[in-house]
């Protein structure tokens, strides 16, 4: 989850942006709409609950509601308001600069005349009154959003641009330490380094100051407004990756009790708990629009008008669940998320290469193999039991913690391809269905972890390894109380056992860049590194150090250092003695060897 003050930081914008889809969907369809609808058409794009959508709208003054449906208040004013204020009322309330032709078709919405008699009077106006502007693609847009240069000096700029000037002052020396040549580039950096949404005029000022001469005011912001950062209506910007942001603001907004004044929508009669063939056609529609899963919770919301306050919001979320299962269309994916069968990722179905391992063969000078597997019966010591492991397998692990939280522990086989090994007991994660989606929800956004319960591995993790060392990175998933989320806490410290800090990194790449390093044994490798362990070192470090040169199986690793006489066990570690190196193989294992 994103951290209390990020959350509190970024709500405002949260549920501006989500009013703000609603207007532009109001704009279009032209009519009344009710809340899953307006949630199905921001839903394609953004996974969010209907009644975070509905609190945004009965927070925000653009809206209204008439018999459960969401509309305009700026289509319910007096037919005789004066033209001009009506005008700049539309313009303000959509917040962006907005066609003529649509003003028009919001104009005759109160006026009663045709829009295409509207259109010429509104561009003429638009473009003779101060209170307008009109950009170059004829979009009417408010004299007020833009940056007022009437006196250049900076003081008097501040002081018309800003509420508080202290303001100005913290984005300057923000601004200070970037570079300019890419005014937009720079914009974008500074509202990442703001945590929140910035004022279009804030932005424009900054522009001005690194290059007053030749500044266009308007041209400025038509760039802003047309460049790939993100316009809310009060006029702040933010860039697409804080937008992403904003789905842990919904997710912790949608578990709040709803907002004072929101409205239920409820449409059928208590008791009626049914889902009717053209439900199920609703149903479809919504997974066809959506790219990713579509909970039970957000079907739910948006075709039957159920929320989780419901009393009977159990046996619905059951007959749905029943229903999709019975129609077959739709393919659960674990907890209470179904998804379009056609859209699960194919590369997910196969165990990446590099949990691939090699086989070598080396011989004696009397033509004798170096290197033998044994069955687990000729293992030593607890072998038999570690080489199960998911860490030994797989080359990570994922074990539950007391209270609920997920350690996870990869090394370089997990690194390279962004899997988890995810077996162990108790299992980490539910076993059924085969192909689960779960979500890892951090401040910068929802990351997918596809499951593949018959392979054991979870898929999708490369961003987070990305921030982790090569072997030994360790991270937490916990549960949140959301069905399938996961919040992300990196461990800042290598691991203990299979940790491998960046000076001994160094040294074992050394040791695979050797030129005749093809010709050495598993065998001389492995005492090679024990002899940099005087103390000895576990099972678990001689793997991830091997790995790191050679991909050799856990099996193979704890063939050798059971059945040499150099290698010794004691408490738990592994030393070497090179005086017994020439004693070679224990007879005693032979009948244990694998053939």
């Amino acid at each position: 989850m994103a951290e209390a003050t990020t959350i509190e930081a970024l709500r405002p914008a949260a549920l501006r942006y989500l009013a703000d889809q609603a207007l532009q969907y109001l704009l279009q369809v032209g009519e009344p709409s009710k809340t899953g609808q307006i949630t199905g058409f921001i839903g394609e794009e953004n996974p969010v609950s209907g009644k975070v959508v509905r609190d945004a709208l009965t927070l925000d003054d653009r809206f209204i509601q008439h018999d459960r449906r969401w509309d305009l208040a700026s289509r319910d004013v007096p037919v005789d308001r004066p033209f001009q204020r009506l005008i700049q009322e539309i313009v303000s309330s959509v917040g962006r600069p907005v066609s003529v032709d649509t003003v028009g078709v919001e104009v005759s919405k109160v006026t009663g005349i045709s829009p295409e008699a509207q259109a010429a009077t509104i561009r003429r106006l638009v473009k003779g009154r101060p209170h307008f502007c009109l950009t170059e693609d004829d979009r009417a847009a408010l004299s007020e959003w833009l940056l007022d240069l009437s006196k250049t000096d900076e003081a008097d700029v501040v002081f018309r641009n800003f509420d508080h000037p202290e303001d100005a002052e913290t984005l300057i020396a923000v601004a200070d330490s970037l570079k300019w040549s890419d005014p937009i580039d720079a914009c974008a950096k500074v509202i990442e380094k703001a945590g929140c949404a910035v004022s279009g005029k804030a932005l424009a000022f900054l522009a001005w100051r690194a290059k007053p001469e030749g500044f266009d005011p308007v041209r400025f912001y038509e760039q802003l407004v047309s460049s790939d950062l993100v316009l809310l209506s009060d006029q702040t910007f933010l860039t697409k990756k804080m937008v992403k942001a904003l789905e842990s603001v919904w997710d912790v907004i949608a578990d709040e009790p709803p907002v004072e004044g929101a409205v239920e929508e409820a449409t059928r009669a208590v008791g009626d708990i049914s889902v009717r063939p053209v439900d199920m056609e609703e149903v479809i529609a919504i997974s066809n629009r959506t790219e990713g899963f579509v909970t039970v919770r957000q079907m739910l919301e948006q075709v039957f008008e159920v929320s989780q306050a419901d009393r009977d919001y159990t046996e619905w979320e059951s007959t749905l669940s029943e229903a999709l299962q019975n129609h077959g269309e739709l393919l659960s994916v674990g907890w209470d998320r179904w998804r379009r069968v056609e859209t699960i990722p194919t590369d997910i179905l196969d165990a990446p290469a590099s949990l691939n391992f090699q086989t070598f063969s080396f011989l004696t000078m009397e033509g004798e193999e170096l290197e033998l597997e044994l069955t687990e019966d000729g293992l030593d010591g607890d072998l038999k039991n570690l080489v199960r492991r998911p860490m030994a397998a797989k080359g990570g692990e994922c074990i539950t913690q007391t209270d609920g939280s997920l350690r996870c522990t990869t090394t370089v086989l997990n690194h390279e391809s962004g899997v988890l090994p995810i077996g162990g007991d108790p299992p980490p994660f539910p076993t059924q269905p085969p192909l689960l989606e779960g979500t890892i929800v951090t401040p910068e956004g929802r990351i997918p972890m596809w499951i593949n319960n018959n392979l054991e591995l979870a898929f999708g993790l490369e961003s987070i390894y990305a921030r982790l060392p090569e072997s030994g990175g360790v991270f937490f998933l916990r549960p949140t109380n959301r069905p399938g989320d996961y919040t992300l806490e990196l461990f800042n410290d290598l691991d203990s056992v299979v940790g491998i800090n960046d000076a001994r990194l160094k040294e074992l790449r050394a040791i695979a860049e050797r030129p005749n390093f093809n010709d050495i044994s598993s065998l001389d490798l492995l005492a090679e590194l024990l002899e940099t362990h005087r103390k000895g070192a576990s099972f678990f470090t001689l793997l991830s150090e091997m790995w790191m040169i050679r991909r050799i199986s856990a099996r193979m690793v704890a063939s050798l250092l059971s059945g040499y006489y150099c290698f010794k066990h004691k408490s738990g570690l592994w030393t070497f003695d090179a005086r017994e190196l020439d004693k070679g193989f224990k007879k005693a294992k032979r009948k244990y060897v694998i053939e």
